[in-house]
This record gives structure tokens, C-alpha cells and sequence, in this order.
């Protein structure tokens, strides 16, 4: 296996714990969300994030998700992402309850929002209530989603995190059969 492979087994291995508590807490399971995030995990470098966003922090933060837009943490999520699943969250009563904690103060400006957003995003306990607000928002919206195995709903989930989780179903099963990571 590639060291990028063997790395992000290294870090899965290493915070288990804590994907089993978050995915406990959601009523999620801990392999799915590891699932999800592994072709993130095996792609991300520490000093690459840091180098590659520093900047594009700033232009956030200033303008929002439609002057920069771009994957951050080692889960590789976008800002415009977080934005989609507080949204979901703020619009469904059981999610808002349930992902309370993604509420932002309301006496915030925008820019405040958006420096804890990313903020949030750099933090594995924040990335991990995100990702299973992610998965409680999917099994909402793809409720009616039949599956034929475990690795089909695994395929399905992965390329909604990827493709988008706004998309709709066809488009979401179409990106299922691409490549898009080595392994």
C-alpha cells in the first residue's frame, strides 16, 4: 500500500474513538463516516492545507464561499459545504435540535461566521458533527434511496459527500460508477 493509504489507516486507527462516540451520539456508524472520509484522509497533507489556504482563508472569510471555495482539514471540506448542512439543519426541526450546535449566534456578523466556520472545519470534533449532520441530512433527503448491499449504500453516501449532497439521486448514482480516487 501507497504511504498516502497507510497514513489515513494510521489516523482512522488512532481516533477511532472518537468516530465511534460522534457516530454513537447520531445514531450513525462509525464505518460509514470512516468510509465517507477516507479518499480525503488519503489525499491530505498538513503542510499542503496550510500553505494552500492561508490565503484563500482571508478571501473567505471577507467575501464568502462564492469568492473562494475551497476543501480545508483533513476531511477536506468546503466551506460552501458547511454552509449547505447549517442550512438543512436550520430548515428541519429534528436536525436542528439534534445539530443544534451548528447554530451560529445570531448577534455574529458574517465574517465572524465565517472565521469559526473555518475554524470548525479545521477541528476533528467539529468535522466530525458536520459529517454526521451530513449523513442524518442524506438519510432525510434520500430517504425513498434503495440499496442492493452495504457497499452500495457506502458507494452512494461517498459520492454524495464528493458530488454534493444537493444533487439529485441520478446524479449522485452516476458519480458512483467514476473513478475519481487510485484505490
Amino acid at each position: 500500500f501507497s504511504t498516502d493509504f497507510t497514513n489515513a489507516l494510521s489516523y482512522l486507527n488512532t481516533h477511532s474513538k472518537q468516530f465511534k462516540q460522534s457516530a454513537k451520539a447520531y445514531g450513525n456508524q462509525p464505518q460509514l463516516l470512516s468510509t465517507i472520509v477516507f479518499p480525503e484522509l488519503m489525499r491530505y497533507s498538513n503542510v499542503k492545507d496550510i500553505l494552500e489556504t492561508s490565503a484563500l482563508e482571508l478571501v473567505y472569510i471577507e467575501s464568502g464561499s462564492s469568492a473562494a471555495d475551497f476543501s480545508i482539514g483533513r476531511f477536506q471540506m468546503k466551506p460552501s459545504f458547511a454552509e449547505s448542512i447549517e442550512e438543512e439543519v436550520k430548515s428541519d426541526a429534528i436536525l436542528n435540535t439534534n445539530y443544534k450546535k451548528l447554530n451560529f449566534a445570531e448577534k455574529n456578523s458574517k465574517e465572524q461566521n465565517r472565521k469559526e466556520r473555518i475554524a470548525r472545519l479545521q477541528n476533528l470534533d467539529w468535522q466530525l458533527l458536520y459529517l454526521n449532520a451530513f449523513v442524518s441530512v442524506c438519510k432525510i433527503k434520500f430517504k425513498n434511496e434503495k440499496f442492493e448491499s452495504t457497499e452500495d449504500s457506502l458507494s452512494f453516501y461517498s459520492s454524495a459527500y464528493n458530488t454534493g449532497f444537493t444533487k439529485s439521486s441520478e446524479e449522485i448514482r452516476s458519480n458512483c460508477l467514476k473513478c475519481y480516487f487510485p484505490y
